[in-house]
């Protein structure tokens, strides 16, 4: 003899708006303001503290360990963060963004331009673990100026400068007076 199985639908509702909201609380959105810092009007001095401006960037996490970061490479750049390595969602399939054990030279897609991004570890006066990169058109593009990024492989991007600004990260801002 065969027993009937009777699905109790509304348990099934319940389980399901329960999983949707846990999932919906385990995600979270961070903002951090960044700081510009222009060398406009003072030519003779590393930068001019007296015109300064903001921007936001934005992460939204889907969980621990991968976010989507807004606002500074691209519009969404999904990215993970494991085991001190940096991963970055590129058409599809994760790639290495940076390993601080490994000097290489990676690739980036940004607006459809590709590039190849060159790391070097930078000297700060606290000894802390700080690399620059910058990034180099590979196709026959002309780039005017060349920004170089500051990035601390537990945070990420903290900073970005040229020829006459300097970005920073507000969280970071000690590293930088």
């Amino acid at each position: 003899m065969k027993k009937k199985c009777k699905i109790n639908y509304s348990i099934v509702f319940i389980i399901i708006f329960l999983f949707l909201f846990v999932k919906e609380i385990n995600a979270q959105e961070k903002r951090y303001s960044f700081i510009v810092k222009s060398n406009e009007e003072k030519k003779n001095t590393p930068f001019n503290y007296d015109k300064v401006y903001e921007f936001e960037s934005k992460r939204n996490y889907l969980n621990d360990s991968i976010f989507f970061e807004s606002g500074i490479l691209n519009k969404n750049t999904l990215f993970e963060f494991k085991k001190n390595i940096w991963y970055l969602k590129q058409e599809g399939k994760w790639t290495i963004f940076f390993n601080k054990e490994i000097n290489y030279i990676s690739k980036i897609s940004i607006d459809d331009v590709k590039f190849s991004i060159h790391w070097k570890k930078a000297s700060f006066w606290d000894e802390s673990e700080i690399y620059v990169f910058t990034l180099e058109p590979l196709n026959q593009v002309s780039v005017s100026n060349l920004s170089s990024f500051i990035f601390d492989y537990k945070e990420g991007i903290i900073g970005i400068y040229g020829n006459d600004y300097l970005i920073i990260r507000q969280d970071f801002i000690n590293y930088f007076r």
